[in-house]
């Protein structure tokens, strides 16, 4: 049921996203882009689409608004409406995919018609995106941001208009390095003790491409590296398109080799969160030996942040585009194969014998694994929330700045 939303002053943000106190990297964006506006003493409200049950009892600083309606239905223009006109924010910001974008159209033109700003956060998860949204991108009346360069220019060229580059971040007070004493008491909670621990964090689907590396694992096994685990920190079953990982892992043989969260890694028990000074998920990160990320594509993966952040060692899809910025010097880059997708998109497939030859390479090398975690860490370093929230508030005024004076003129004339 949608929460009861106040007026407030001309300082009003609107957000519009997937619930931001959910998993997904449109929430994980939108709560901290959200939290960061708050502090800068911003009145931010969340429209938070797909999104049902209660808020979280951690306080937010920011307020949100539940529509358990998809962003295409009319129940949800309906209430997006009613949002607009009783928050009468001074702009509003959408953080989506570009294969997305036609299901947003009506709620930005709804925006303008009641005289929001839109600034649109685009990620493609993908290139060339479809002609529909280069056409649909190009003639929106909306301020393009992207959070990549590669994103960025490929928007500007195709789109013909201008783009600001706004980048994501990762929460550093979050994911940080654990001291030795911590990481210890995490892998003993997780039945990590003697293993070499290959971590691969994300939600189970396509993209994500688990079974390439459940396969290079296998190699890896049969070659005698018995030690090797994999954590796969997504759910094993069937859902949205996945993977039915159970029955992959059972095929390949290698059930006493990988484990998921809340399943058999955990019967010694997982450390409670409320009761410990670091995060849990962040902890499972730390308590990796290496972090593998084979996206056959992705619009800034944060999990690459993320696993740097931590101290972790990193492997990564070479996508000669997003991914492959965002990790910088401080990942070892997968040669892929590329091939088009189902959209017309380039997608890029590591072959499991890449990721086994790679994996194997980073155990028999500490000193690269070493070099590593300190280039990872100094990627890191360069991607701050603050510093884009303080970026996007500058286009936010220029932008209601120029709104203003248009509707001033319009008034006078």
């Amino acid at each position: 049921m949608a929460q009861p939303v106040t007026y407030s002053n001309s300082t009003t943000i609107a957000v519009l996203s997937d619930c931001p106190f959910g998993t997904t990297g449109f929430g994980t964006v939108a709560h901290s882009f959200s939290e960061e506006l708050a502090k800068m003493s911003y009145v931010v409200y969340c429209f938070a689409l797909n999104c049902s049950g209660s808020l979280p009892s951690k306080a937010l600083g920011y307020k949100v608004f539940l529509c358990s309606y998809p962003v295409e239905s009319p129940p949800a223009r309906q209430l997006f409406k009613q949002f607009l006109n009783n928050v009468q924010p001074k702009a509003v910001i959408l953080f989506i995919s570009s294969s997305w974008i036609h299901q947003y159209v009506p709620l930005i033109k709804l925006s303008v018609e009641l005289g929001v700003s839109v600034l649109l956060h685009v990620v493609l998860e993908g290139d060339p995106i479809s002609r529909e949204a280069i056409t649909i991108l190009s003639a929106l009346p909306v301020t393009l941001l992207a959070a990549t360069k590669h994103t960025t220019e490929y928007l500007r060229s195709k789109c013909n208009r201008e783009v600001h580059l706004i980048s994501q971040a990762v929460d550093k007070d979050r994911f940080k390095q654990l001291i030795d004493e911590e990481r210890q008491e995490v892998r003993r909670a997780l039945n990590f003790d003697d293993k070499f621990i290959i971590g691969v964090f994300g939600r189970n689907i396509r993209r994500k491409q688990i079974p390439r590396v459940l396969e290079g694992c296998q190699i890896l096994i049969y070659q005698g590296m018995v030690d090797l685990f994999a954590y796969l920190h997504c759910q094993h079953e069937r859902r949205l398109g996945g993977w039915p990982l159970d029955e992959i892992i059972e095929r390949l043989g290698i059930s006493a080799f990988v484990g998921f969260p809340n399943n058999h890694v955990e019967e010694a028990g997982i450390i409670n969160s409320e009761q410990t000074k670091y995060d849990e998920y962040a902890a499972r990160v730390s308590a990796c030996d290496l972090i593998l990320n084979c996206s056959s594509g992705g619009g800034f993966e944060l999990g690459i942040l993320e696993a740097q952040a931590c101290g972790v060692p990193l492997l990564c899809t070479d996508d000669k585009g997003n991914m492959a910025e965002v990790a910088g010097d401080g990942a070892i880059l997968l040669p892929a194969d590329r091939a088009f997708s189902i959209e017309g998109a380039f997608e890029y497939y590591v072959q499991p014998f890449t990721i086994a030859d790679s994996i194997r390479k980073l155990r028999q090398d500490a000193s690269l694994r070493e070099s590593l975690v300190s280039l990872g860490l100094q990627n890191v370093s360069l991607y701050s929330w603050t510093n884009a929230a303080q970026q996007l508030v500058q286009i936010i005024n220029s932008v209601t700045l120029v709104h203003r004076s248009s509707e001033q003129c319009n008034f006078s004339s």
